[in-house]
């Protein structure tokens, strides 16, 4: 499962998917930063197109 929300992978990992981390750190607009990664996760990326490319 690819997602920007450490909840949803955390979620998706309990019912045994392999999870993909994208960091968006101006998502809530600099009001809150997101973690910069997902140590659980298999990949951590800054974009679609960087996770597509290591894909």
């Amino acid at each position: 499962m690819v997602a920007a929300h450490v909840d949803d992978l955390a979620a998706a990992r309990t019912r045994g998917l392999t999870t993909f981390y994208v960091h968006r750190p101006h998502e809530y607009g600099g009001l809150f930063v997101p973690p910069a990664t997902d140590p659980a996760a298999a990949l951590t990326v800054s974009s679609f197109k960087d996770l597509a490319d290591r894909l």
